[in-house]
């Protein structure tokens, strides 16, 4: 009971902290955009109060906190990929995921009937394509043995008479049926089901472990943090898209702050794909305390790879927006495409790799993904013996699916010339004198 109590106080502060840093992380996000959108800082200028709002954004106290917040969210992220490229996590996802009737033991849940209408039940987990089969009154208990997610999204639990929702469908999502115990129960125990009601593309919801459920809570920060940074990247885009030959200064001008924010962008970015363990792992092929490994880290980087490229690109109704002064700055402070560039066509050659040099950089992650995922591809095609050979072949482990997708758009994105090409920010740069346009993109005019 003391246990249950403390480990319960444990995790009510775990979801509590996550659930703040969420809101406040999305709340500046919010604030950011709002700033960006209410400005005039195309054609006419800022006013008196988005003055203000570049100085804040331009500031050390904002530099800081922007500092801090991306920090817990790269560790978040790094985490989340750590758990879930772990074999016991796998093993642990196959198990939950297998029909009742293959298990040894299965969750039995104990429903209580709240809507004051009571429960339809149903013949199936649809709702509109399966029959009605009775009811149950508010307040009646019952047991059921299953639950799963229709193509409604609604939550469905299978009892002995049938079919009932948790939720109610539409805006609404009132609340049917609570779940007030769970306990387990021997398989051959639990009521069958014709074969026929069973549906080829529904999984059973089952119950998570803790572990599992902690790494889904901090995947959910991914959203908050692509948010930050895309406000951030806009109102780049939006400074950059003001400057003029005649009044541009990127020391205490007009344009201070767009200098301060691609710096920012930067650096924050060189801290997530540089993380100290991600390092660690490339220049030693092993992690220090052997919890990670190939997976994790190209679903960490196949991540990040994926949130550079939603605040470099962003996709509108009718074209795609780049922030091409963003996009440039990065190309240069990326060690790896830079060495690339130098022996390909300056013929010179740098004395080390830059994985050796602790730099990662944006290129040499899309490297790192690519070639782990063609290693697992290879991996999963060789077959030991012939009972081997007669089972279904696997093409994809469940991260390499994850790494690959963000990688392979974000390479489609960059090498689509005409957005590049057509966006305003292009045409912008084009029009700045060549020493003002080294001052954005490398901070220094030499």
């Amino acid at each position: 009971r003391n246990d249950y109590t403390k480990n319960a106080k444990y995790i009510s502060d775990y979801l509590r902290s996550v659930v703040t840093l969420q809101w406040k992380t999305n709340l500046l996000a919010t604030a950011i955009k709002a700033a960006c959108q209410n400005s005039q800082e195309v054609g006419a200028g800022w006013g008196r109060t988005e003055r203000e709002w570049k100085k804040e954004l331009s500031s050390e106290k904002f530099k800081s906190i922007l500092c801090h917040l991306a920090e817990f969210q790269h560790s978040a992220i790094l985490e989340t990929c750590r758990v879930r490229s772990l074999e016991e996590y796998e093993s642990d996802f196959r198990k939950r995921h297998l029909k009742p009737e293959e298990k040894e033991k299965s969750v039995r849940y104990r429903l209580r009937i709240v809507c004051q209408e009571g429960a339809v039940v149903r013949d199936g987990i649809e709702i509109d394509s399966c029959a009605n089969v009775g009811s149950m009154e508010m307040g009646e208990i019952t047991d059921a043995y299953e639950r799963c997610i229709n193509s409604s999204g609604v939550m469905r639990y299978r009892t002995r008479r049938g079919w009932v929702s948790e939720l109610t469908r539409g805006h609404g999502r009132e609340p049917i049926a609570e779940v007030i115990d769970v306990s387990q129960i021997c398989s051959k125990l639990i009521p069958g089901i014709d074969q026929k009601q069973r549906s080829r593309r529904r999984m059973e919801y089952t119950i998570a472990s803790v572990r599992s459920v902690g790494a889904s809570i901090l995947a959910r920060l991914q959203t908050c943090y692509r948010d930050l940074f895309c406000s951030i990247s806009r109102v780049v885009l939006s400074g950059i898209r003001s400057l003029t030959a005649q009044n541009i200064s990127f020391n205490n001008g007009i344009a201070s702050h767009v200098r301060t924010l691609l710096n920012t962008i930067l650096t924050n970015t060189s801290n997530a794909l540089n993380q100290s363990s991600i390092v660690y792992f490339l220049a030693h092929n092993k992690s220090r305390d052997h919890k990670m490994n190939h997976a994790g880290v190209g679903m960490y980087l196949g991540t990040i790879i994926g949130i550079i490229g939603s605040y470099l690109y962003e996709d509108k109704r009718e074209r795609r927006v780049v922030n091409t002064g963003l996009l440039l700055a990065m190309m240069n402070s990326d060690h790896h495409f830079c060495a690339t560039i130098s022996t390909k066509l300056l013929g010179k050659k740098q004395s080390k790799p830059a994985s050796s040099l602790g730099l990662v950089g944006m290129f040499g992650a899309i490297k790192f993904v690519m070639e782990n995922a063609l290693e697992s591809v290879c991996t999963l095609g060789i077959k030991d013996n012939e009972v081997e050979a007669l089972k279904p072949v696997q093409s994809l482990t469940r991260t390499t699916a994850a790494s690959i997708p963000p990688v392979f758009e974000f390479l489609r994105k960059l090498i689509e010339r005409s957005p590049i090409k057509q966006s305003p920010s292009t045409s912008t740069l084009e029009k700045l004198k060549l020493e003002d346009l080294k001052m954005l993109i490398t901070g220094s005019k030499e």
